[in-house]
Formats: C-alpha cells, sequence, structure tokens
C-alpha cells in the first residue's frame, strides 16, 4: 500500500480531519509547494494554520509526520519548517521580546529587530500597530506582512 494511503487510512482511523476541497489557501512563500504535497495529503489547511506552532514546534511536528509516512525530501525540511513557522507561528508580544526572538519569529533582519528594541526602550511599551510604525528603518510593508502574528 502506498504511503499516501497508508496516511490516510491511519489518520481517518484516528478520527483526523483531511483535506477538504472548500479549505483556505496556504499563503505563498519558499516551502509551500512542499506543504501542499506533503501535508495537505492529510491535514487541512485550515487546520495547518490553526496550529501556531513555535519554529522549534514545527521541526518536531514535521518530524512525527515523516516518521508516520509523509513524503517529503530532506532538502524540502527547513524550507517546510521555516514557511509553517513565519506563516503559522505563534504572534510574539513585542513589548516582552528579544531582538533575537523578532528577527527569527518575523524574519526580520537583525537591524530591523535591534531598532524596535531600541524605540521601546526609549519610547516605553508599543501600544498599537501604529507606535511600531514610528520605529525608524521598519517599513510599512513589512508590519502589514507580519500584523497578524504581532502582539503587544
Amino acid at each position: 500500500m502506498p504511503k499516501t494511503n497508508l496516511c490516510v487510512l491511519l489518520l481517518l482511523a484516528l478520527g483526523v480531519p483531511t483535506f477538504a476541497e472548500d479549505d483556505i489557501q496556504l499563503p505563498d512563500g519558499k516551502g509551500r509547494e512542499a506543504v501542499e504535497a506533503a501535508c495537505t495529503v492529510c491535514h487541512t489547511a485550515e487546520r495547518i494554520a490553526k496550529q501556531k506552532l513555535t519554529l522549534d514546534q514545527w521541526r518536531s511536528t514535521l518530524r512525527e509526520m515523516i516518521e508516520n509516512g509523509a513524503s517529503l525530501n530532506p532538502d524540502q525540511w527547513d524550507p517546510v519548517v521555516t514557511y509553517l513557522a513565519k506563516n503559522f507561528g505563534p504572534k510574539l508580544d513585542l513589548n516582552k521580546a528579544s531582538a533575537k526572538e523578532i528577527s527569527a519569529s518575523l524574519q526580520w533582519t537583525a537591524a530591523e529587530a535591534d531598532a524596535i528594541i531600541a524605540w521601546r526602550t526609549a519610547n516605553g511599551a508599543f501600544r498599537d500597530l501604529k507606535d511600531l510604525a514610528k520605529v525608524p528603518g521598519l517599513t510599512a510593508t513589512k508590519i502589514d506582512e507580519q500584523k497578524d502574528r504581532i502582539a503587544f
């Protein structure tokens, strides 16, 4: 029996929902095609999007799925984990996060993360996205791309 069919049968037996045609669309980005090919065989995009896992949690989840028969080449692992963490990671509290956490979680440069810390230190806690827009060197486009992943 092919691995894909075995995976679907296993998940159906466990009561895990499988891909539905009326599912949400995965966001564009490097790793999307591999996620669609390997993950949506057994899981809906909506289920994936609801997970909100950290990079390490996505890595662990992917490892488990591969052990359970998900078809993914080793050279696809890092792009898939990065894609999932970037698009479906937990919200990041910019009033508590370190520069390293900001850079890793939001995929912003170290200079942008440092600028956020500097602004926060000089001006106090961020209240909203308007405050974040005041950070020198941080573009409105970057903020808009990550607004759903940011908390205050």
